[in-house]
C-alpha cells in the first residue's frame, strides 16, 4: 500500500490490486457430446437455449429424415427447467471433416490466391456458392452457410471488394424485395 502526503493533514492511501485474481467462472452444468456445428473439444459457455442453437445447432438432415442429438435435447431441457448457464464441449468422430471454402485462384498463379475458412468446424458450414448470370450470389443453403463474391476488381491497382453474406440475409432480402414489389 502506497502512502502520499498531499498537504498537511491530508494523506492519500493507494491500494495495490495487481495481485487480486479473477474469480473462477461458474456454470450450472456441463454437457460433453456430439452437436451439429460449433468448436470441437473447446468448452463453450452458453447462457440460453437460443445461444446454444446459434453456437451448436440443433437438428441435422440425413436422407429425408431430421435427427436431433441427445446433447441438444439435454440442453433444451436444462434451460427449460430454469438452468442459467451451461458449459458445452463438442465431440466428433474420427471421420470428422472441417469446413472449407472453394479457393479463389489468381490468374497469374496456379495456386490459390485467397482461401476463405470458417471459425466453426464441420461440413454443415460449407457453402456451395454459385453466381447467377448477373454475378449475384444465389441464396441457396441454410442459415449456417455463407455466400461470397468478388466485385470491383482492379488489376492495375491490385484491389477488389469481397462481399460475404449469410444465406439467411439473402433469403430475407429477396423476401423483402418480393413483398415491396407486391405492395407497389
Amino acid at each position: 500500500m502506497a502512502e502520499t502526503l498531499i498537504s498537511p493533514g491530508v494523506l492519500a492511501l493507494e491500494n495495490d490490486n495487481s495481485f487480486v485474481s479473477q474469480q473462477p467462472v461458474t456454470v450450472g452444468a456441463a454437457i460433453i457430446g456430439p452437436t451439429v456445428k460449433g468448436p470441437v473439444e473447446v468448452p463453450t459457455i452458453v447462457t440460453s437455449y437460443s445461444d446454444y442453437q446459434n453456437k451448436f445447432g440443433t437438428t441435422f438432415l440425413s436422407g429425408s429424415q431430421v435427427y436431433t442429438y441427445f446433447t441438444s435435447i439435454a440442453a433444451y431441457n436444462y434451460f427449460n427447467n430454469g438452468g442459467e448457464s451451461l458449459l458445452v464441449a463438442r465431440v466428433v468422430t474420427g471421420s470428422f471433416t472441417s469446413a472449407a471454402s472453394t479457393p479463389i485462384s489468381a490468374s497469374v498463379s496456379a495456386s490459390a490466391a485467397l482461401v476463405l475458412s470458417t471459425i466453426s468446424q464441420g461440413t454443415i458450414m460449407n457453402s456451395s456458392c454459385s453466381l447467377d448470370s448477373s454475378g449475384s450470389l444465389n441464396p441457396s443453403g441454410s442459415a449456417d452457410n455463407i455466400r461470397w463474391a468478388i466485385q470491383n476488381s482492379d488489376t492495375s491497382q491490385g484491389t477488389f471488394s469481397l462481399l460475404i453474406r449469410q444465406v439467411l440475409d439473402l433469403v430475407l432480402l429477396n423476401t423483402v424485395k418480393l413483398l415491396l414489389s407486391i405492395i407497389l
